[in-house]
């Protein structure tokens, strides 16, 4: 029982280790997955979501390696704050597809619903992150 406390407490003062950006795209495509309500995403709308999150991932852990840790409040709170505003973009995506008679999600479903949430996390994110710039011309 002993060795059980003390190894606890070890892990417990480690230092964080960074999460590598692949294992934090997956983790916001499984909020994705949630938020379509098991509609079907086509696979280039897939590709281009990760393109998507990849470039304002890694311009996120430029800035702190260690963000989407959860190991301090601040931390853990953004990294829940993105995955809900993933999973919204999930929700809008397969509400947009359907209003539109289709029965899967498509690269244009998922562009229009991340221009969305992103316009409205910025309206009450404080200062912005930098997962919430708008998309550049050529869509991504």
């Amino acid at each position: 029982m002993a060795k059980s406390k003390k190894r606890d407490k070890a892990l417990r003062q480690e230092k964080p280790q960074p999460i590598p950006v692949d294992q934090i795209i997956h983790h916001c495509l499984v909020s994705f997955g949630s938020g379509t309500g098991g509609l079907p995403t086509k696979l280039e709308a897939i590709d281009d979501l990760v393109l998507f999150l990849r470039e304002r991932i890694l311009n996120a852990l430029k800035e702190d390696p260690l963000r989407w840790t959860g190991d301090t409040p601040e931390r853990e709170v953004e990294k829940a704050f993105i995955l809900r505003c993933v999973a919204a973009i999930g929700r809008l995506a397969a509400q947009i597809a359907t209003n539109n008679g289709m029965i899967h999600i498509d690269s244009t479903h998922t562009i229009a619903a991340r221009d969305i949430v992103i316009k409205a996390a910025k309206r009450i994110t404080f200062p912005p992150t930098p997962y919430c710039n708008l998309p550049r011309r050529d869509g991504r």
